[in-house]
């Protein structure tokens, strides 16, 4: 009998670790998991737009973090190749 009954729900968005994501078996065996895309296509639309909103608001109040790296219009190019642990975002001058 395991301790921990939490199901699993893993979440795979985008591909910038890489274009598959592994799984140990063991894992598979021992729980129930649930394996789930987000991506463009995964969700419609009109859906993503209905909660965009909502979502903006939490950022607004702080409630989430968006970690960003500004860069002003003139800095477009260190924008561009910032590979940085944060999003670049040029923003103007």
């Amino acid at each position: 009998m395991r301790d921990d009954t939490a199901d699993i729900v893993h979440v795979q968005i985008g591909t910038m670790a890489g274009p598959t994501a592994a799984l140990p078996g063991a894992l598979l065996r021992s729980r129930s998991i649930v394996i789930r895309g987000a991506g463009a296509g995964s969700t419609p639309v009109a859906e993503i737009m209905a909660q965009l909103p909502g979502f903006m608001q939490r950022i607004a109040s702080g409630e989430v973090t968006v970690p960003v790296r500004a860069f002003g219009l003139a800095q477009v190019a260190e924008a561009w190749a910032y590979r940085g642990p944060e999003r670049a975002v040029v923003v103007p001058d």
